[in-house]
């Protein structure tokens, strides 16, 4: 494959690209001009998040925030800290994601993991933080649960 052709290739992948990203933000979150927008992305996909901060603000959104996960370091968090540790999360994280939701915010979350990342981990330090999270993130979760929240969740590819 010529340089030539390769080019055209990524031009036209990256047309389809944009449409999904339309896609998300205008009918999967709906967003409203004047709603600020919480996205939530894999830090492996920057470009991808990029793309969707750049339809929400053209769409109208007052504000975008935008909040990065990496696996690799939940997955070192899950090896070394103290079960104690995720019984209780930490005052910002609830009103981060607690605060938006009781305001009307619209939340976009991408997935995309390395299914390999948590093998040999214990699953009952993720159970623990999972029931913590559903029990502390209540106006999130019931914003999302109730749609008393726009949200959407959708997938983005990661390299493993």
């Amino acid at each position: 494959m010529t340089r030539e052709e390769c080019t055209a290739g990524l031009k036209v992948l990256w047309s389809h690209v944009q449409k999904y990203v339309k896609l998300l933000v205008l009918q999967g979150v709906t967003l409203e001009p004047g709603q600020e927008l919480v996205l939530e992305c894999p830090i492996e996909r920057v470009d991808f998040a990029r793309e969707i901060v750049n339809v929400a603000y053209a769409s109208g959104a007052s504000h975008v925030a935008a909040l990065w996960h990496d696996d690799s370091i939940e997955q070192m968090a899950y090896q070394n800290e103290p079960l104690v540790n995720f019984e209780n999360l930490p005052e910002w994280r609830k009103v981060q994601l607690n605060s938006p939701a009781e305001q009307g915010s619209g939340f976009l979350s991408i997935e995309g993991q390395d299914p390999e990342i948590f093998k040999g981990i214990d699953t009952a330090e993720s159970a623990v933080a999972a029931r913590s999270s559903h029990m502390q993130l209540k106006a999130f979760h019931e914003g999302m649960s109730f749609w008393r929240s726009t949200s959407c969740i959708a997938a983005a590819s990661i390299r493993s």
